[in-house]
């Protein structure tokens, strides 16, 4: 199969580029969902929707999924009725190079709801992984325990603390607020539009 070029929704690139760069540090992944067609003899790709992954491995050089997270975002596919259908993944600090197959971006005519609700769970998912790094630290690391408890053991417990709660106020202040923010706008502003309407309809039922 050789693809000739790919639309992606607009919510769709957005929700990308925000998982992109809600760290600098580790390589981010995630699972395109769409479909196939050919246009003209030439394969085309529609990517519609996106399945934000879990990471298994996450390294500044390296990322990797588990098969459960496959299975989710396929699952997730055929509710939508669309199939899973490539993955993207960031490399942090690297130039871009040629794009060598157009990529069209498109307005949203499709799943734009799932995709505000994939860009909304994004924090969440953040928030587990930094849990689980954190919880994985501290295995075979009793503090309660009087033979376990050395200085070195309280030192490294705190200082896993330390970063589990930057990581934890990155994701906060990176990701959670200006997501809170955007959504406040785009509220305030669907409000605007809903009582410009109403005063239209009511200038227009007047005019009767």
């Amino acid at each position: 199969m050789s693809l000739s070029r790919t639309y992606m929704s607009a919510s769709v690139f957005q929700t990308c580029l925000t998982h992109a760069f809600s760290t600098e540090r580790e390589e981010i992944m995630g699972l395109l969902l769409g479909k196939w067609t050919k246009v003209k003899e030439k394969d085309v790709a529609y990517i519609e929707a996106i399945s934000i992954s879990r990471r298994l491995d996450k390294l500044k050089d390296r990322v990797e999924i588990s098969p459960e997270q496959l299975m989710h975002a396929m699952n997730e596919g055929e509710k939508l009725q669309l199939n899973v259908i490539g993955w993207y993944h960031s490399h942090p600090h690297l130039i871009p190079g040629h794009l060598e197959i157009p990529l069209i971006i498109t307005a949203d005519n499709t799943y734009p709801d799932y995709s505000l609700y994939q860009l909304t769970e994004l924090p969440n998912i953040l928030f587990s992984e930094e849990k689980k790094s954190f919880e994985e630290s501290l295995q075979n690391k009793d503090i309660t325990n009087e033979l376990d408890s050395t200085l070195a053991n309280k030192l490294t417990y705190q200082h896993n603390s330390f970063i589990y709660m930057e990581g934890i106020s990155n994701i906060v202040d990176k990701l959670s607020m200006p997501i809170y923010q955007n959504i406040e706008s785009i509220n305030s502003q669907l409000k605007e539009d809903i009582a410009k309407l109403q005063e239209r309809k009511q200038k227009l039922l007047s005019n009767k």
